[in-house]
């Protein structure tokens, strides 16, 4: 999966209510955390918070931005 998809995936997740599982985009938990930042400093989302609970991640309180809309049209 290329990056813009697996960004794309998480975006869509977090506009659908339905946050993917890193293992499920093929990431572990600090490279998921890594993306979820990128993601924040971009503009395609923000508000995220990202847990690390044992050797899951979990992802909370995060928008999808108008720019990150857009971005999943392309």
């Amino acid at each position: 999966m290329s990056t813009d998809e697996i960004m794309k995936k998480i975006i869509r997740g977090i506009k659908d209510g339905n946050y993917a599982n890193p293992s499920d985009i093929g990431l572990d938990g600090k490279e998921y955390s890594q993306v979820i930042e990128d993601l924040q400093e971009e503009g395609y989302i923000k508000g995220a918070i990202v847990a690390q609970l044992g050797s899951g991640v979990i992802l909370q309180n995060a928008t999808v931005t108008l720019k990150g809309r857009r971005f999943i049209e392309e």
